[in-house]
């Protein structure tokens, strides 16, 4: 853990300071973006999903891997053509995903360097999930096209992401999402989506609908997911908690520069939560809406910018990176296994 935790604290460090001094674009970016890169790049045997990703570079030159995405496959055979070193690859994978994040956050973050900490402390647990981090990356980008709109460019963005994940299709409503709407609005979504989901009403829709975003081995992912109704209700206050917090932004006549499309994005993966949380398509929840959720990111950069008081904006941040920690803590712990977690410790290619 002390790898993660340093890391954690570096990167809260300079996203702090950053914030009490307004500063917009900090070259230090860049270090911390390499730093990431390394993080990524050089783990060993670390993260989900290893297995399945190594024994399939491993095996990729004499075996078919028709089940999966062919751009992914394309990129991994080629790189396997050159190398046996699986390291070589990964950090391929680290340096294509965190250039195209760290492009969208220095030209559209308010700070990019504290975007850049809140996005390690929520994608961290997703680390190793290789298909999908990549076509996430490219959807990332596709942010470019929706604020200039260029819808043959985001499309072609959204089906390069497809050919490394089919589920980046439910990227494709992202592009009609800029418009910016009262908090009257936002407010009768959320009374909605929660009627409906206590109504069982989403319990009828036939379980096959997720084919159309997963292929057909991901059928092992569906499962019905019982949960309480005191968790389904600490779970709503959880999911709405950072749009309570931002409200008052919403609020405002003018608001911050390409604030309401981030925060429409992080919206939809509030709804999505609302409606499918603890049913069948609990998979939608967890692994489809990343598209969505990982917006949060601005929304909470956004957030701690547009405060003027130094002692609010302080205790937000530390408030956050707090509440971030938990979040960490439970969801890297939630990979243990009869005593093996594939997070803990923390290995990397020279150990």
């Amino acid at each position: 853990m002390l790898v993660y935790l340093s890391t954690y604290l570096l990167l809260f460090s300079v996203g702090f300071i950053d914030s009490i001094n307004q500063s917009r674009k900090n070259n230090v970016f860049f270090i911390l973006v390499l730093l990431l890169i390394c993080h990524d790049g050089l783990r060993w045997e670390t993260g989900t999903d290893w297995d399945d990703y190594y024994k399939a570079f491993e095996l990729c030159l004499s075996q078919p891997f028709d089940y999966w995405e062919v751009g992914y496959t394309f990129v991994m055979e080629l790189i396997r053509s050159i190398t046996d070193r699986y390291t070589i690859f990964l950090i391929f994978h680290a340096i294509f995903v965190y250039v195209l994040i760290a492009t969208i956050f220095w030209k559209y973050s308010p700070i990019p360097t504290l975007s850049l900490f809140f996005f390690y402390g929520a994608m961290l647990p997703v680390l190793g999930m290789n298909r999908q981090y990549m076509a996430l990356a490219i959807c990332f980008l596709s942010i470019i096209f929706i604020i200039r709109r260029k819808l043959l460019f985001f499309l072609l963005c959204v089906f390069v992401a497809f050919l490394f994940h089919k589920s980046a299709l439910i990227f494709i409503p992202a592009y009609f999402l800029t418009k910016s709407y009262s908090s009257k609005v936002y407010l009768l979504w959320i009374i909605v989506a929660i009627l409906i989901s206590f109504s069982g009403i989403i319990k009828l829709i036939p379980s096959n609908f997720i084919l159309l975003l997963y292929p057909e081995d991901y059928g092992s992912y569906v499962e019905y997911v019982d949960i309480s109704f005191l968790s389904k209700i600490l779970g709503i206050i959880r999911k709405l908690m950072w749009v309570a917090f931002v409200f008052f932004i919403i609020k405002r006549q003018k608001r911050p520069n390409n604030f309401s499309l981030f925060f429409n994005l992080y919206f939809v993966s509030v709804i999505g939560y609302l409606l499918l949380n603890g049913t069948l398509f609990q998979i939608i929840v967890a692994r489809g809406f990343i598209f969505y959720t990982v917006f949060e990111v601005f929304v909470l950069t956004y957030l701690i910018s547009t405060l003027s008081d130094m002692r609010n904006k302080k205790i937000y941040l530390i408030l956050i990176a707090l509440y971030y920690t938990f979040l960490l803590y439970k969801n890297i712990t939630y990979y243990t296994d009869d005593g093996y977690n594939c997070f803990i410790p923390y290995r990397n290619v020279f150990m």
